[in-house]
């Protein structure tokens, strides 16, 4: 399964064949469809690394994880 990768319409003006169009041509490269329902602040996938950045910080703070930095 590839990145998900979400779909910019407006989504009271896109026409249902733009969208499933896009969606097509997206499952045919190998990519997965993120649909979103309403207007929201920011991409749905930078959404997800946020949280998952505040987890993994939190997980270290925590003792509970620990990272090595790999050489340069």
């Amino acid at each position: 399964m590839g990145t998900p990768s979400g779909l910019p319409a407006n989504l009271n003006q896109t026409s249902r064949e733009a969208v499933e169009f896009a969606e097509a041509l997206m499952l045919s490269i190998g990519q997965s469809v993120v649909h979103v329902h309403k207007e929201i602040e920011g991409f749905v996938l930078n959404r997800l690394q946020a949280a998952l950045l505040w987890e993994a910080w939190a997980l270290q703070r925590d003792g509970e994880a620990s990272c090595v930095r790999r050489p340069a």
